[in-house]
């Protein structure tokens, strides 16, 4: 049952210093386009999962860990259609829960082997110990995995639990994402692929069966490497700690920032953005929105460190402490209860260019809540929320 509170919403945006010079100043991946039937907007619904605790577990000390009875909760706008009871094959770490076509899939590990669970019931199960990087069901009911090793490196892309392709020394690049950006490492832009590196200094783009090398610059570093538009694209750092691009053969420098992390950004429209975290002259970090040109767009006065979705327009800030101080959505800011609320994970964003969800948990006792376009709307449990679809 939800009980609902609304706030005002504040006016602001981001702001646009034109040039930040390098010495002043936490699936993006979309879904494949068969992957699920269109439906219409009545048809949709809010899927959330959470990790419930008894009334009064301080959940975030978690002194019984292992032996309180926790249970992972799937709510459908509001109403709970299922409690699985943490066990084997149901973890309480909200990384190994997905939500997709109104099941919750879950992922464990035995000393040996990896299972992949539906609704709490074992649906697959494969020799090695991996950590699911990719994921997505494909429109026949096929689970497509991307595992990395959780011993080192390694990786393996898997349909229905047999190996498609194997990098025994692969590190993969890509993260689970947030609004429809799902899959996480496998990126399904027209096709499926997903880039890994090797421990032989190669950096690569596997492409519906097929495997690419990149050439790059003296890379020091590289942050992100995928398929945008068809084309591969990395940015990465060198040796002289500059900045690159690399957008199919051409290689260049669109900025002299100092780039801590950076993320890559796909629009809609094919092209893309960078989410970059960099370090100014004064030993600051920064995060930003670059674009391929190099114009720089800063995230002030509204968090410490930022996680942008939707060609990075829309956002959930944090401050130092890691509580959300802002939320924004297509050019507004709101701050909901500034330092109050928690992002457990960007799984727990839901944003495209019509529906904006994000799951906030509260310090416990406090019950947490959903953020909607300015409404929060309070989930009556004592636990954390693990993940936000609508679909």
């Amino acid at each position: 049952m939800f009980l609902l509170l609304v706030p005002g919403l504040a006016g602001c945006s981001l702001t646009d210093p034109g040039f930040l010079p390098g010495t002043s100043r936490n699936e993006i991946l979309n879904g494949p386009r068969g992957e699920t039937s269109p439906k219409d907007q009545e048809d949709r619904h809010l899927w959330v999962s959470a990790v419930e605790y008894p009334e009064g577990y301080d959940w975030k000390r978690d002194t019984a860990r292992g032996v309180v009875a926790c249970r992972l909760v799937l709510f459908r706008d509001g109403d709970r259609t299922m409690e699985l009871p943490v066990r084997s094959g149901v973890s309480p770490d909200g990384d190994m829960h997905r939500i997709a076509g109104g099941h919750i899939y879950t992922d464990d590990c035995t000393d040996e082997e990896t299972f992949l669970c539906c609704d709490g019931k074992e649906i697959l199960r494969y020799r090695g110990r991996e950590t699911l990087r990719g994921f997505f069901v494909g429109s026949g009911g096929e689970i497509h995995t991307l595992g990395q090793n959780r011993g080192g490196p390694g990786l393996t892309y898997r349909i229905d639990g047999k190996i498609i392709h194997e990098e025994p020394t692969g590190t993969l690049f890509g993260e689970p994402g947030s609004g429809v950006f799902r899959s996480g490492a496998l990126c399904l832009d027209g096709g499926i692929s997903f880039g890994f590196s090797t421990a032989g200094g190669r950096f690569c783009l596997w492409e519906d069966g097929s495997v690419e090398e990149l050439s790059l610059r003296d890379p020091q570093k590289v942050f992100d490497l995928r398929l945008v538009d068809r084309k591969p694209v990395a940015v990465y750092s060198t040796q002289g700690n500059q900045l690159r691009l690399c957008i199919g053969d051409n290689d260049f420098s669109p900025s002299n920032l100092r780039a801590v992390h950076a993320r890559i950004l796909p629009d809609e429209a094919g092209g893309f953005r960078i989410l970059l975290r960099y370090r100014a002259g004064n030993g600051e970090e920064y995060d930003a929105l670059m674009e391929t040109n190099g114009h720089v767009r800063a995230y002030t006065n509204v968090g410490f460190r930022v996680e942008a979705v939707m060609e990075g327009n829309s956002f959930v800030a944090s401050d130092r402490e890691g509580r959300v101080s802002a939320i924004g959505w297509k050019g507004t800011v709101d701050r909901p209860e500034a330092g109050r609320w928690t992002l457990m994970g960007p799984p727990c964003i839901w944003m495209n260019g019509e529906e904006a969800w994000v799951g906030l948990t509260a310090q416990p006792p406090d019950c947490p809540a959903i953020w909607n376009k300015g409404e929060m709307t309070t989930l009556l449990m004592n636990g954390y929320l693990t993940g936000v679809v609508y679909e």
